[in-house]
């Protein structure tokens, strides 16, 4: 059973927008270029791991610290 139209169906937009291909750069079209591209964000993408550990453990630390300062009432 289909559904009932309530408009017709020029009112309807289309279920898939129509991309304006015009605002695309050119895309790298070499093996090379997208190895080069893969490389980049596998370092990029180590840089940020390394820095999500590193704000890992200074989180760790300033929780550790804030506790131990609500438990005591002294600054350790």
């Amino acid at each position: 059973m289909s559904p009932k139209l309530t408009q017709p169906p020029s009112d309807y937009s289309p279920q898939i927008p129509l991309q304006d291909w015009s605002s695309f750069k050119k895309l790298p079209d070499t093996a090379e270029s997208i190895v080069d591209s893969i490389m980049l964000l596998r370092d990029e993408n180590d840089m940020l791991r390394r820095m999500a550990a590193s704000l890992s453990v200074e989180a760790e630390d300033i929780r550790q610290s804030l506790s131990s300062t609500k438990s005591t009432g002294l600054p350790v």
